[in-house]
Formats: structure tokens, sequence, C-alpha cells
């Protein structure tokens, strides 16, 4: 071997005695998650940092959706509570390596939540606090909604979204909504006197609604923070007197409202003990 040019001395030396060289380059599999404490129905972003003249990618993802994948940078999805591996295969045609990562995700459990249907309201009530939200101790959020109270004035005539969010202690959060109506509710006063009245008013919880309407009537009486503690569907046909008992309720202000298939009429009604 001697003199010694260059390198390729040596290379040339060893192929005449048989030695081929070889690709020297390292294949390691490696990836990174964008995030590994999550909860039910989240997604995860992994990205790819192996090393080594790649050319195909073999993944595996114990609870995932999908189980498994040959993207370079796939998207997951865990839908069910518990701890979960992950492994990576790479190739670069001929060898391969891999790398397994177990209790690598931890899913968290997401919580229930449920909003009850919310009742129809009048512009000109004053504001009340939302209830209807499950489990207790979420927030409510939307238009006219100011610390878990409902301004029907700062909302606007119109139907609008209510969202009840709930957040468990282990951070996992969920969401229900319902949609709530702003009516103008245009008083019986001012519009066709004599359809619809109330007597007597005050009244002790027992009183007599007078209707002159033909067609499919809703009743319901809502107390002044808007929960509807009373409420009926009749088919009215001319004048008719509907009593209506509210003994046991307390003494206050409250709504009747009126529901045809053309207005919403509102009475207030003033309960005496």
């Amino acid at each position: 071997m001697w003199p010694i040019a260059s390198t390729q001395t040596f290379i040339d030396h060893f192929e005449s005695n048989g030695l081929v060289q070889t690709d020297c380059s390292t294949l390691s599999a490696d990836f990174i998650a964008d995030a590994t404490d999550i909860c039910e129905m989240d997604v995860v972003s992994y990205t790819d940092m192996s090393s080594g003249d790649i050319t195909s990618w073999s993944w595996t993802f114990e609870g995932g959706d999908p189980a498994t994948s040959t993207e370079q940078n796939p998207i997951v999805t865990y839908n069910d509570e518990g701890t979960y591996d992950v492994e990576l295969t790479v190739s670069d045609g001929t060898n391969s390596n891999t790398m397994l990562m177990e209790d690598f995700i931890s899913v968290l459990m997401t919580p229930p939540a449920m909003l009850l249907p919310l009742d129809d309201v009048c512009e000109g009530w004053p504001a009340f606090e939302l209830t209807g939200g499950s489990p207790s101790g979420g927030e409510y959020s939307g238009p006219g909604v100011t610390d878990g109270w409902f301004d029907p004035a700062v909302a606007g005539l119109g139907t609008h979204t209510i969202i009840y969010t709930y957040t468990a202690s282990n951070g996992c959060d969920n969401s229900d909504d319902e949609t709530i109506l702003v009516d103008p509710c245009t008083g019986i006063d001012e519009i066709e006197v004599g359809k619809i009245s109330i007597y007597p008013n005050p009244s002790n919880g027992e009183f007599d609604l007078k209707l002159n309407y033909n067609g499919s009537v809703v009743i319901k009486v809502v107390n002044i923070i808007g929960v509807t503690i009373y409420s009926e569907q009749i088919s009215a046909s001319g004048k008719i007197i509907r009593p209506i008992d509210l003994q046991g309720f307390e003494a206050g202000i409250y709504f009747v409202t009126v529901k045809t298939e053309e207005k919403t009429y509102v009475k207030k009604l003033r309960l005496l003990k």
C-alpha cells in the first residue's frame, strides 16, 4: 500500500482483496408528539424525527384512530380513556429500525355536559340567572350573557345560542348548547284589547285566563328569573275561560304568556300571600 497518495489508495487495496465499501449511514427511528396528556376525543399530531435514508414509515397506535399509518407525520384521535403505546418502524428499503414508546399517551376522561331547553323570553323582561346546565358548576356564554345571567335587552330580538361548558377536576371539559328566543311579546294592552285578560290580578294564586281566539294556544307562567312554573297547550274555539291554580308558589311578580299562531302576548301577574 505504500506510498499512500490518497484515501482512494485504501479503497483500491481493499477492493483488490475482495472487500467492498459499504454505506456507513445510521438508520434510527425517532418521533415526537404535540401532546401526550390529552382528553377523550382529542387529536395528537406526530412528527417524525428519524435519521437515515428513510423510504417508508410504519406506525402502530394502541387505542388510536387510525390504529396504524404509513404517513410520515400522522394525526391520530383517541376516543377512550386509558394509557397507550406508540411504535414507529422506519426502513430504507433494506434495513429497518423500530422505536417503541410504552405508555406514551395518557387519555383522561371527558366529563358529560348537558343544557336543558330554554324557554322563550320577552325583550322587556329583566335579566335573569340561567339554569339547566349539568353537572353544576359550569359556565354559560353567548349573546346577552354576563356571569351566568341573561339579559334579553342586551341580546336583542331573535334566536340566540347559549353554550354551557363544564370543566372537570382533571382539566378536561365538555359543552352543550341550546337556543333561546327573545320575542317582542306585543302587549295585550297595545293591540286587540279584550282578546286576552286575567282576573283577578293581583291574585292569591287562583285566577281565570279569558281568551277570545280560534286555534292552538300555548299558555305559560314564568317567574321573575325566567323559569317556567306552569305550561299547557289548548285548542281554543271562540271565547273561553281557563282557570289556573298557582297556589303554593311564592308571592311576587310573574309573567303570563299566551302564544297563538300569530303572536305572543304577555301580561304581568302579581301573586299575593
